[in-house]
């Protein structure tokens, strides 16, 4: 999924949703607030979101007072994203201890013209290669502003945890295994056991982060029923699919879908 609108008439609140790429929200109605190792955001209508590829935060998405509905669009930022970009940008600045794995802005004047072009195409169909130029563009504007900010983007890009879930989330159904990996990476099961230890994770945990980002973002953008998401995220059992989401997030699959529900 390179981007995707999501929209819901009820207050979402959903704990420990992992982000394992980088990802750029953009508000278009309502408020969506952050919550991420002790300290909290709040993004209006018109704001824009980045985070890092590896952090975790509860949120909140609350409809707008006046027309009952809060919509974002989130963009997954790839590779090739962060190459565009950084070959305009240039090299990163030097990041002075250490700095938070999210950042917020209301774009203004020429960054604000970019960001509503950007709006006007995904909420007209626009084509998809060129609503992903005008992402890279609104991105763009940003980091000539806060070059920092690509250095932070690049490093959590290129880890080996990243590539792993890349590869995981290319068919989160399938039945992975450690031995599957190593094929994959060309290297050894011992050397990937090393490799996710060294940056502190398990490949379990992995696949679990995948599935769960995929059944959730299947709930939030498709019409899809419970018992075809459960299946596309590799559970045979829709009630321990359920289970398992509920554990995870802090509320039910069919939760979650009322919220898109009008009043």
């Amino acid at each position: 999924m390179s981007h995707a609108t999501f929209h819901a008439y009820h207050t979402q609140r959903v704990s420990n949703l992992p982000f394992w790429q980088p990802c750029l929200i953009c508000v278009q109605s309502g408020t969506k607030r952050l919550h991420q190792a002790g300290l909290d955001y709040r993004v209006l209508a018109g704001g824009l979101i980045l985070i890092s590829a590896g952090v975790r935060c509860r949120l909140e998405n609350i409809p707008d007072v006046i027309s009952g509905e809060y919509r974002a669009v989130a963009f997954d930022l790839c590779a090739e994203d962060l190459r565009v970009v950084s070959l305009v940008a240039g090299r990163p600045s030097p990041l002075k201890g250490s700095p938070a794995a999210i950042a917020t802005i209301r774009p203004e004047a020429d960054h604000a013209l970019a960001f509503d072009a950007l709006i006007d195409l995904t909420t007209s169909g626009g084509h998809p290669a060129l609503i992903r130029h005008r992402m890279q563009e609104v991105l763009l504007h940003w980091l000539l502003k806060a070059p920092e900010l690509m250095g932070l983007l690049q490093a959590a890009s290129l880890s080996f945890s990243a590539q792993v879930q890349a590869l995981l989330n290319s068919d989160p159904a399938r039945d992975w295994s450690l031995d599957q990996l190593a094929q994959s990476f060309h290297c050894s099961i011992p050397t990937v056991r090393r490799r996710l230890r060294d940056e502190e994770t398990q490949f379990r945990s992995l696949l679990d982060d995948v599935r769960m980002v995929r059944g959730f973002n299947l709930l939030q953008t498709s019409h899809a029923s419970l018992d075809q998401v459960a299946e596309q995220c590799g559970y045979l059992s829709r009630s321990r699919f359920s289970q398992r989401f509920q554990s995870y997030f802090g509320l039910t699959p069919s939760e979650l879908k009322r919220t898109r529900l009008k009043r």
